[in-house]
């Protein structure tokens, strides 16, 4: 169980309590996508806490994830680190569904972490919310969330999500 101040992590990332092998997606980008996603004890940033952070970087990192307890400042520490030593000096683009409510919290909490970011987000749940629209047949096939609000978990649902929109939906076309 989680408590107010004390987060999952591991060597290298932030993780969940499942600890299961990661292997992430590749991409032919130049700037990774950092995936983010919180959980916090309700979603007023005036009294609510981080309880859970999870990161995955996409670009071809395939990693081993560990368990471990450590504070808030020393996860924020932890996944500065950890996002530096694979993406140098990039600027990454934060990325996950509703991410902005999580970059909220980094901003209040892990400043130092979400000053790193680009002002560009990847926001799934945008994507998703315009394939609704744009493409409303294709979109019923979306991979259905689990909703167990759990940090990784929701991280690989939104992975698998916008892959399932980039084959699917934003696949190339053939020229004529």
């Amino acid at each position: 169980m989680m408590f107010h101040n004390k987060i999952r992590l591991n060597h290298t990332m932030i993780v969940n309590h499942d600890g299961e092998n990661l292997a992430s997606s590749s991409s032919d980008y130049d700037k990774p996508l950092v995936w983010i996603d919180l959980e916090m004890t309700g979603l007023d940033i005036t009294k609510d806490r981080i309880l859970e952070i999870a990161c995955i970087i996409t670009d071809g990192l395939k990693e081993k994830v560990l368990q471990s307890d450590i504070s808030e400042n020393d996860a924020e520490k932890q996944v500065l680190d950890f996002i530096r030593k694979y993406i140098g000096s990039a600027t990454p683009l934060i990325a996950g569904n509703s991410v902005y409510m999580d970059l909220l919290f980094l901003k209040k909490y892990m400043p130092h972490l979400a000053a790193i970011f680009s002002h560009v987000i990847v926001d799934v749940s945008s994507i998703s919310a315009l394939c609704s629209r744009w493409f409303p047949k294709e979109r019923k096939h979306a991979p259905r969330k689990e909703k167990n609000h759990r940090a990784m978990d929701d991280i690989r649902e939104s992975i698998k999500e916008l892959q399932y929109y980039k084959e699917n939906i934003f696949k190339s076309r053939k020229s004529k």
